[in-house]
């Protein structure tokens, strides 16, 4: 689900209807499913999801778990309506959560 109000990522991705991620990233996760069969994915500072999401949608069974780590209470809601819209439940977990070298 995109933020419903104007913000640089939901508008970038309603506008190019591409997911809001490097083209390294697309490229390596194309190549581990390719070798190993499988991908597990650990998306840190996810914000709306894009690569995570990109990356269930587009392996299917081959993704066999993804957990997104976001701050933002109102992102990572976002986030998980995605999630559940798409009925990623058993394999796609949403942490709303600072993640640092501290804590504190």
């Amino acid at each position: 689900a995109l933020l419903p109000m104007a913000e640089k990522v939901s508008d970038v991705v309603r506008a190019c209807r591409l997911p809001y991620c490097d083209l390294s990233f697309l490229e390596l996760v194309l190549r581990s499913a390719a070798m190993a069969g499988w991908v597990q994915l650990l998306e840190v500072g996810a914000n709306l999801g894009d690569c995570a999401l990109w990356t269930a949608a587009h392996l299917g069974r081959r993704l066999h778990g993804a957990v997104a780590v976001e701050p933002l209470p109102e992102v990572a809601s976002s986030l998980q309506r995605s999630v559940q819209m798409n009925g990623w439940e058993h394999k796609f977990q949403v942490i709303q959560a600072f993640a640092g070298a501290r804590s504190g």
